[in-house]
């Protein structure tokens, strides 16, 4: 019996050593075996079209978060511009004289002369809503098609359940003091509709056939004077048509600014203007 205590007491401890060691290997090997299935089953050539469809999911999506935050990185002012893209300058990056500017970079000398009137003019006779249009400008005339069109935006609003302003003012103040003018602050002027292109969208019919509809001397003048005698007036907004393209706009442009050295002028440029033959200044 003591001999029995005695075994007991110097076995048992060795026993439940050697059990927790053999219990530790064997789920170190399950595990590598495990990690090893895994790995194996995940390659594109073992795991079926679900999985391979997750895996290069995943990839993709890694690799895209991965190149915007590089791109981010590489972009000093990423998430910094501001929505007032008037004021947005280029930073002209050149380190010598060899190497071309960011403006130079991106400009096709080859297109500058060239013009598209031409190709607009094609365009035009094969274009099935002007010939329309035309058709209907030379039977009831500008005149006619504009009211035609004021008869059918006013249609329109009221199907919608608008009133027309008139109306509207005269309900919304009513007992109340009259509606007062205030002094004007933009000068908008239209000073023709001859243009190298012809859009769809234009609300004016712009085109290269528009040659008579253009703003002369005398009323450029007259547009000046009234610039000159307004000063509550601190914007000269230059439309058309291709402003630059009737032969007045450089005299309307300097003498503005001439008269008026902190007025804001702004001209409504297609930009492919600039590549039309004069247009180089």
């Amino acid at each position: 019996f003591l001999q029995s205590r005695q075994c007991r007491r110097l076995c048992l401890p060795g026993t439940l050593s050697l059990f927790l060691l053999i219990l530790i290997s064997s789920t170190f090997s399950l595990l590598n075996s495990a990690n090893a299935f895994l790995v194996d089953y995940s390659s594109p050539s073992r795991a079926g079209p679900s999985a391979r469809r997750s895996i290069v999911s995943g990839a993709v999506s890694a690799t895209r978060l991965n190149e915007k935050a590089s791109s981010s990185k590489s972009l000093p002012d990423y998430g910094k511009t501001t929505v007032q893209v008037d004021t947005i300058r280029l930073e002209d990056k050149s380190s010598s004289k060899n190497k071309k500017s960011v403006k130079e970079q991106w400009r096709r000398h080859d297109l500058f002369g060239s013009s598209i009137v031409d190709q607009t003019l094609e365009e035009l006779e094969d274009d099935a809503e002007f010939q329309n249009t035309r058709q209907r400008m030379e039977t009831i005339g500008l005149e006619g098609m504009t009211k035609e069109e004021r008869t059918q935006r006013r249609r329109a609003l009221t199907k919608l359940g608008v009133p027309p302003f008139a109306k509207f003012v005269r309900e919304q103040t009513a007992g109340a003091p009259v509606l007062q003018r205030k002094l004007p602050t933009v000068l908008q002027i239209n000073i023709g509709l001859y243009c190298n292109q012809a859009c769809g969208h234009c609300h004016v019919e712009s085109s290269p056939l528009r040659t008579e509809e253009m703003m002369t001397a005398e009323t450029a003048a007259q547009c000046l004077e009234l610039l000159k005698r307004t000063p509550s007036i601190t914007t000269l907004d230059i439309t058309g048509g291709a402003p630059e393209l009737n032969p007045h706009f450089r005299y309307l442009v300097r003498m503005a600014r001439i008269l008026r050295p902190d007025l804001e002028i702004i001209d409504r440029c297609n930009l492919t203007v600039l590549q039309e033959p004069g247009q180089e200044d």
